[in-house]
């Protein structure tokens, strides 16, 4: 263990984790590097995020109203994003003005898609613990062979309505 630079600070924790069926970890600095990139952005009129969200800056600065095709090209936009699984950051200012829409990337730790594969050949399933939007967490999952793709992906909610026990 000392050579892996593994430390247990209680020696009775050792065949405890040699037992886990189920290891629950969080996304960012763990799974993900934490080294956030905008590497995607819409300005102006691009898109609006909920129903609210009315008005938007076009190229000259002038406030413009959104239409409802336009709103949904907006959403379109952001779940696209997600499924690039980019982090969506919609910018607004007072008066619910429209500024734009960046996707951000947080690439996946180097060794994590070998790690997620020993656990699975070990027989110990990982869950992914996020705030992240449902599509760029299934995405991120995906990609650091969490899910793989046929696997579901459960919210907080689920947890919450039937307890973790029954869903780990």
């Amino acid at each position: 263990m000392k050579a892996n630079n593994a430390m247990a600070l209680k020696l009775t924790a050792c065949p405890l984790i040699g037992c886990a069926t189920t290891i629950c970890i969080d996304k960012t600095g763990k799974i993900t590097a934490n080294q956030m990139n905008v590497c995607k952005f819409w300005l102006g009129k691009e898109h609006v995020a909920q129903d609210m969200r009315s008005c938007y800056y076009d190229a000259f600065g002038d406030a413009k109203d959104l239409s409802c095709v336009e709103k949904m090209e907006f959403e379109q936009v952001i779940w696209d994003m997600a499924d690039r699984r980019l982090r969506n950051e919609i910018l607004i200012e007072d008066g619910l003005i429209l500024l734009g829409v960046m996707g951000i990337h947080d690439p996946c730790r180097p060794g994590i898609k070998e790690a997620v594969w020993d656990f699975h050949n070990a027989g110990v399933n990982i869950k992914m613990i996020t705030g992240d939007n449902i599509f760029t967490a299934m995405a991120i999952a995906r990609e650091c062979g969490i899910l793989g793709a046929s696997d579901d992906l459960s919210s907080g909610a689920v947890y919450r309505r039937h307890g973790v026990s029954k869903l780990l």
